[in-house]
This record gives C-alpha cells, sequence and structure tokens, in this order.
C-alpha cells in the first residue's frame, strides 16, 4: 500500500507549456476603446489613460509620474517610472475582494520572478481598482472606513517585502487609504478635555514652526 510519506518528497517538475513572448509599450498616446465594450477592459484602459494624461499635463509631471509602461505576458498589467526614477508594478482590478485581491497578490509575486524584473527591479507596486464588490464595502462595527481598505492593508500590502499599495480610481478621480477620516473618527472618540490638549499642542507645534520661519 502506498503511504502518504511515499508520495511526499519527490522532487516535481511542472509540466511547461509555450507562453506568449513578453511585450512592454512605453504608452505616449491615449489608449482608445468602445465605451460599450468589456467593462473590465475599457476600465484597464480608463486607469491607464488616467496615468498617462498625469504624466503628460503640461509637461510638469505634477503628480510625480515620468513614463507609463503597458505590459503583456509579464504577470501584471504595467508599470510607472516616477519622476525620482523609481518604478512601480501596475496591476488593474474592476472590483475590489477577497478573490481579486488574492490574484493581485499571486500575480505580483509571479512578476517578481520575470526577467523584466530583475532586469529593471521596481520599489513595489500598486494596484488600482473601481469599486470594492459587496463583501468588502460595507463597514464592519467600531470602523470608520469602508471594510476594503482595512482587509487590503491587513493581509494584502506587503509581498516578498515589497510594499503592495491600493489606489481607487473613478470618474477622473484618485483615492488612497483615507487616513484623515480615521483621524477625524479617532478625534471625535475624544473627551472634551483630551480635545482641548490636543489643539494645545497642535497650536504649540504651529507656533515653533513659524518661529523658525523667520
Amino acid at each position: 500500500m502506498t503511504t502518504i510519506a511515499d508520495l511526499l518528497g519527490h522532487r516535481i517538475e511542472p509540466e511547461s507549456f509555450a507562453r506568449g513572448e513578453p511585450e512592454i509599450v512605453v504608452l505616449s498616446s491615449p489608449i482608445v476603446t468602445n465605451p460599450c465594450g468589456d467593462r473590465p477592459y475599457v476600465y484597464e484602459a480608463e486607469v491607464f489613460n488616467f496615468l498617462l494624461g498625469r504624466a503628460d499635463l503640461e509637461r510638469n509631471e505634477p503628480r510625480g509620474v515620468k513614463s507609463v509602461l503597458r505590459f503583456k505576458n509579464l504577470r501584471v498589467d504595467g508599470a510607472v517610472i516616477l519622476a525620482t526614477g523609481q518604478r512601480l508594478a501596475v496591476e488593474i482590478k474592476l472590483r475590489m475582494n477577497w478573490e481579486t485581491a488574492s490574484k493581485a497578490v499571486h500575480q505580483f509575486r509571479r512578476f517578481l520572478m520575470t526577467r523584466e524584473a530583475k532586469s529593471n527591479p521596481v520599489v513595489g507596486g500598486v494596484v488600482f481598482f473601481e469599486e470594492f464588490s459587496a463583501d468588502w464595502c460595507g463597514k464592519h462595527s467600531g470602523r470608520t472606513l469602508e471594510d476594503g481598505w482595512n482587509h487590503w492593508y491587513e493581509g494584502y500590502s506587503t509581498v516578498e517585502n515589497l510594499p503592495l499599495d491600493l489606489l481607487r480610481v473613478r470618474q477622473g478621480c484618485v483615492q488612497g487609504y483615507p487616513m484623515g477620516e480615521v483621524v477625524i473618527a479617532k478625534i471625535n472618540l475624544l473627551s472634551s478635555q483630551e480635545r482641548s490638549s490636543l489643539l494645545a499642542q497642535l497650536t504649540s507645534g504651529k507656533s515653533e514652526i513659524a518661529g523658525v520661519d523667520k
């Protein structure tokens, strides 16, 4: 009888199959799509066009984006090169939930194993999405933000010791983790005395900075 021990410990070589050759396109003009086409693909184009628009706006790189790259057969959708020269991998998901978050992490991890990533290292990655799915858009009792933000930064934001951030792009605007809302919520939980003390500390700090400026 074959035992579990007999089945374990073998050197396994997964079967190979033909993969398409990697392609890298440096975008210089907007991607044109059919607005009535498959929404995930249309949204992907919207995000790339958003990034490209910010990179080319008056040629002064107001968001610190120097170049926008679109990938094919490289696990992730593309990359951005910042004005600092740093490179970030880009993955785009229409709806964000447990499944797509797990896929994004897997894709980023596999991308890091590619020749492209080893030749042109990234300092991290960013996942763009439009909306949280129903199971991630609610608010857990005692929390201020949509659950999706907390789910992401609790379990998906670090891959191979590199940061993998989450940004929402919709209707031409970008939003990151809403830290301001969290801070305001925490302040609202303070007593009147604690708020007065915090305000005094903040005012004192501003005064010291003003003194330095003078």
